[in-house]
């Protein structure tokens, strides 16, 4: 069994067709038989296989009864009505109907312009769940290292005695989105140049060093430290 989905427009129920449900009903019986891609097609009948375009399908007047009444054995029309109905739906230009020796092609007029390849559809459809799915995932672990890397930086570099973790990443990727990742390094740099002479105990946790009520970290970022030639050391400018 033919599995997947096809294009019903808003529009059809203004047809013709629409009108009549044994008519609509072999109308969308069509639908659902043509071919979604160019393919070839052998007949138990016929020796050499048939090229079928998008859009189309092989039939015959007995194949379409059918079809047609798959599963339903009473009040059934005549095969030749059923055939009849279709020129009916050939009349309106709904398809085309070109018949040989022991089949006939039926060709959905304008299927490229209604109804899109399948696999494309499904192709794209999975490649853009895949494409989001990796964008989420990529801007998530991009935080969430850049923040670890941070704390890991601060941790090697200072060595302070309280280390509270879970807070300090909290912090550090609330400040992530407002300063670059190279300036909050270059902070830390900066804070160790002036407190390498303190104890353990005396410096920063990081979760207060990157503090969210009292950002201690901002004094050390490039464009608020200079370097007092004085000294020769590096001091944060006090407001």
């Amino acid at each position: 069994m033919r599995q997947g989905y096809i294009k019903l427009w808003r529009k059809s129920t203004e047809s013709s067709a629409f009108q009549d449900p044994e008519l609509w009903k072999l109308w969308c019986l069509c639908l659902t038989k043509a071919s979604y891609k160019e393919k070839w097609v052998s007949l138990d009948s016929i020796k050499e296989p048939i090229k079928l375009l998008p859009g189309q399908f092989i039939t015959g007047r007995y194949e379409l009864h059918k079809l047609y009444y798959s599963g339903k054995k009473k009040n059934r029309k005549s095969p030749l009505t059923i055939w009849r109905w279709l020129q009916v739906l050939e009349k309106h230009e709904n398809l085309n109907i070109k018949s040989y020796t022991k089949y006939s092609i039926i060709t959905i007029c304008n299927w490229k312009h209604y109804q899109q390849d399948e696999q494309q559809t499904n192709n794209r459809r999975t490649t853009d769940e895949q494409q989001t799915n990796t964008n989420k995932k990529d801007k998530k672990e991009k935080n969430i290292t850049n923040s670890d890397k941070i704390y890991d930086f601060y941790v090697s570099e200072i060595n302070p005695k309280q280390k509270s973790k879970s807070r300090a990443l909290k912090n550090i990727k609330r400040w992530h989105k407002k300063h670059s990742y190279s300036d909050l390094i270059q902070a830390i740099k900066n804070y160790k140049s002036v407190c390498n002479g303190r104890d353990a105990e005396h410096k920063k946790d990081p979760a207060n060093f990157f503090g969210i009520n009292e950002p201690f970290h901002v004094d050390y970022l490039p464009i608020n430290f200079v370097e007092n030639e004085k000294n020769k050391c590096k001091t944060p400018v006090w407001y």
